[in-house]
């Protein structure tokens, strides 16, 4: 039988799951990383004062497909269950106080719904709750040794090479191919400009609006005498804190 080529574009958790998916099925995979690093939004950075989780500061697990490959990522020493102590800021008083669920019950804490904005108040599991080890884009490690990947290749089009393959062309002249299939997994932005010139199907991938997020590193020169690791809306400006020292140098 011949072999099946795809390529993978975009090396965040989506990507390289799908390509260790279609590798572990017997498919050659190429994924294609515009960055020097891997983990998309799993993201980490190194500076003078150690490393900082300046993307994800967890991943929770929900469907049970992702919760075995934490647990596989945690076997194998690059993911952490991660047990913060939560507080919660009242923005119309401007006290602080501990999440209801961590003042009365250890293994349950409010969950942040990030995308909407809004905090609710759930049951979900604290052992729910993981880290990349050391950092977040450690997370991704288990899924990285399988296949190729070509960091720096930021692709800019898909071009149809005869009548069931593709090749692809990245922003420094470089040509790769011929893929029997292409998986885009990056930024709607990016996936537009890539997509919608094969065909006017894709055109609704161009009304996709990113909702943007600042993210703020900050290390101080002695630790801040605080009682909690992690606070929801400390301010009607930030919707989230998070102090990780204790793990291993993080911030």
């Amino acid at each position: 039988m011949p072999q099946i080529n795809i390529a993978v574009i975009g090396a965040g958790m989506a990507g390289l799951k799908a390509a260790s998916t279609l590798h572990n099925i017997g498919m050659n995979i190429t994924v294609f990383e515009k960055s020097r690093g891997l983990g998309g939004r799993l993201a980490s950075r190194r500076t003078d004062f150690g490393h900082f989780n300046h993307g994800a500061q967890y991943v929770t697990a929900r469907n049970p497909g992702f919760d075995a490959f934490l647990r596989q990522a945690t076997d194998h020493k690059s993911a952490r269950n991660w047990r913060p102590n939560l507080h919660r800021g009242d923005i119309e008083s401007g006290s602080i106080y501990p999440t209801k669920e961590t003042s009365q019950n250890p293994d349950t804490i409010s969950q942040l719904d990030q995308t909407a904005q809004t905090s609710t108040v759930g049951n979900l599991a604290v052992d729910c709750w993981f880290q990349g080890a050391p950092q977040m884009n450690k997370l991704i490690h288990p899924l990285v040794d399988e296949f190729d990947i070509k960091k720096q290749h930021r692709i800019i089009a898909i071009e149809p090479f005869g009548p069931r393959q593709f090749m692809l062309h990245d922003d420094l002249n470089g040509t790769f191919g011929p893929f029997d299939g292409v998986i885009v997994s990056a930024p709607a932005p990016q996936t537009a400009d890539i997509l919608r010139p094969l065909s006017p199907r894709f055109d609704p991938i161009g009304d996709a609006v990113m909702a943007p997020c600042w993210a703020v590193m900050v290390a101080f020169e002695k630790p801040l005498p605080t009682a909690f690791d992690a606070m929801l809306y400390p301010s009607p400006e930030i919707s989230w804190a998070a102090r990780s020292t204790q793990n291993e140098g993080v911030f």
